[in-house]
Order: C-alpha cells, then sequence, then structure tokens
C-alpha cells in the first residue's frame, strides 16, 4: 500500500519536530553546567541573611528588624525599585 501524500508530509513534520526538541534539549544541556550556575549567584551577605530569615516564625520576623531589611532590599532588587526604609511598608 502506497503511503499518500499527506502521510508522508505528516512523517516529515514530526521528524523535524523531534529533530528540533533533541537540538534544543542538547543546547540547553550545554548552556546549563554547575560552573555556570556557581558564578550566576556568589554566596552574599544579603542571601546568608535571606536564609537564616526563612527559618524564622512569624513571631520572630514581626521584631528581627534586619530580617525585614533584608526582605525589603531582595524585594526591591527583585522589582527594580527604589529602596523603602524597613517598617514603612
Amino acid at each position: 500500500m502506497p503511503l499518500a501524500t499527506h502521510h508522508f508530509l505528516r512523517g516529515i513534520g514530526i521528524g523535524l519536530g523531534g529533530l528540533a526538541a533533541l537540538a534544543a534539549a542538547i543546547e540547553l544541556s550545554r548552556s546549563v553546567s554547575r560552573e555556570n550556575v556557581d558564578q550566576a549567584a556568589p554566596e552574599t551577605a544579603l542571601s546568608t541573611t535571606l536564609a537564616r530569615c526563612r527559618t524564622l516564625t512569624p513571631e520572630d520576623y514581626a521584631i528581627d528588624e534586619e530580617c525585614r531589611a533584608a526582605w525589603n532590599q531582595s524585594r526591591c532588587r527583585f522589582f527594580g525599585l527604589q529602596s523603602v526604609p524597613a517598617g514603612t511598608e
């Protein structure tokens, strides 16, 4: 039974799509290596403080000014805002 044209074209399309997905996966695996991740996120005083603040209970966070200031600084950096003094949010 000969292949109809639409079956042949569908096969070519599926094959090209598979090749494109394979090429994308290979490219992503090359660009996201462990050394690139380490260079992108160096340990800073802010990240150390935020790591400590993540362990606080809500009650402890309410009285910890250093954590409130660190989260405010992180939020401002993320949104590209100017820093607002802690306690005025």
